[in-house]
């Protein structure tokens, strides 16, 4: 099963984040770079991962390296999460703990 966010057929792509300028960078011919100015932003790579910093690669053959983007925002969180098998990527929205 393909992700639609995989690179097309014999494609590699990848996307990078680069916190010296805020935003993210995707290696797609014409692909706009995305500003994340106003989010705090953690790339994780998987363990076995050979992409560079802040980078997660999509393989022509539908995997990825894997690893996770958590952009933080005030009072919640989103994480996107890559399989290093598929390139699936999913989403998990969370709240700031509430103050006791």
């Amino acid at each position: 099963m393909r992700s639609r966010y995989s690179a097309p057929e014999d494609t590699p792509a990848s996307l990078t984040y680069d916190p010296a300028r805020a935003l993210f960078v995707s290696s797609r011919p014409g692909a706009a770079p995305i500003a994340a100015a106003d989010l705090a932003v953690t790339v994780l790579r998987s363990e076995a991962s050979r992409a560079g910093p802040g980078e997660i690669r999509f393989l022509a053959d539908g995997g990825s390296t894997g690893g996770a983007i958590r952009l933080d925002r005030g009072a919640g969180a989103r994480l996107l999460s890559v399989s290093s098998l598929t390139g699936r990527v999913t989403e998990r929205v969370t709240e700031a703990e509430a103050p006791r």
